[in-house]
């Protein structure tokens, strides 16, 4: 549920009794959007009359999206419903490599980790080809071919929108991936990114 501010968003928590929240609840409505939580304001465990508990908590968060928009929203959640709501692959590449606006930004200084190529087809090809030249690491005519492909691209500069992942690889402990995306101008580009791999810590054993 999406509310309008911290108090109908902590007021809606403290009216849930027993039973699904309707799709409208006051001034608070369902909303369908990936939110990243920045603050727990209350918690609140409903049983219901067969017994089965619901966790819901209020909250202050961020609306994201693949278009880089973010705003600051309130609302009501399960929290064991939400926790099972994935990210897109676009979505899942944004949050590990762009600001929270969703964009790519790269400076003029030289810095290869992001290409810009000249087709669309390029940064997909060199990512098959990398894959290829695992299974035959001899293949001296492959390896010049991708050689060329990789010096057609330059490195990029500017302000990417990034629309798609169209491959991802990956090689010790770095991952390349071959997006489609728009500059500051508007024009469609494709980009060969790569980054180390994100390591999850695990998680602690729970107290004894």
């Amino acid at each position: 549920m999406i509310c309008p501010d911290a108090e109908s968003a902590v007021s809606l928590l403290q009216k849930i009794d027993r039973g699904p929240l309707k799709s409208r609840e006051g001034s608070c409505l369902y909303g369908g959007k990936h939110i990243k939580i920045t603050l727990v304001l209350d918690r609140k465990i409903v049983r219901s009359a067969y017994g089965r508990e619901t966790h819901y908590l209020a909250f202050r968060g961020e609306v994201w999206e693949a278009k880089g928009h973010l705003d600051k929203v309130y609302g009501i959640l399960d929290e064991i419903a939400f926790t099972v709501s994935g990210y897109t692959e676009l979505e899942d590449w944004q949050h590990g490599n762009t600001f929270f606006d969703g964009r790519l930004r790269r400076g003029p200084r030289v810095v290869k980790d992001t290409m810009s190529c000249p087709k669309r087809s390029t940064p997909v090809e060199l990512i098959k080809g990398r894959q290829l030249m695992d299974q035959n690491p001899a293949d001296a005519g492959r390896l010049r071919r991708l050689e060329a492909l990789y010096s057609s691209c330059k490195p990029a500069s500017g302000i990417f929108h990034p629309l798609a992942v169209l491959k991802r690889g990956e090689w010790d402990g770095w991952v390349w991936t071959a997006l489609k995306a728009q500059d500051g101008n508007g024009k469609i580009v494709s980009l060969l990114h790569n980054a180390p791999k994100q390591h999850v810590a695990p998680k602690s054993p729970p107290p004894s």
